[in-house]
């Protein structure tokens, strides 16, 4: 947004390990490089003129994805990299598509029991 916010458009997850078919998971060898490929979920949004995109990569999506058993690094080579996006053009007389503000419904009550925490863990090996 040209205010500086961020709105997550779409998400999509994937496991390297996977890279070449589910049926049988390949794992990966560190500094060997791999060509893949990600689509994201289907959704629908209307960028603004002024409005850029972020692309961001990452090696866990905690809570969605479960953590993987070692931790990750991974490195993306931008030079054969693509976004492809779909365009939707009018047709004709169509007249543009406007998408209304969303509507929601009132807030659920919440009672919070206790106050949270947050500890950094050390693992020792």
């Amino acid at each position: 947004m040209p205010d500086g916010s961020a709105t997550r458009v779409s998400y999509g997850v994937f496991n390297l390990t996977h890279r070449d078919g589910s049926a049988a998971p390949v794992a990966l060898t560190s500094g060997e490089r791999y060509r893949v490929r990600l689509t994201l979920d289907a959704c629908a949004h209307e960028f603004g003129i002024g409005n850029r995109l972020r692309l961001s990569l990452a090696t866990t999506y905690w809570p969605l994805i479960w953590p993987a058993p070692e931790g990750a690094t991974h490195e993306v080579t931008l030079g054969n990299t693509a976004l492809h996006l779909p365009v939707r053009k009018a047709h004709g007389d169509e007249l543009p598509v406007k998408f209304h503000a969303p509507e929601r419904g009132p807030a659920t009550p919440a009672e919070q029991v206790r106050g949270g925490s947050m500890h950094a863990l050390h693992l020792m090996t």
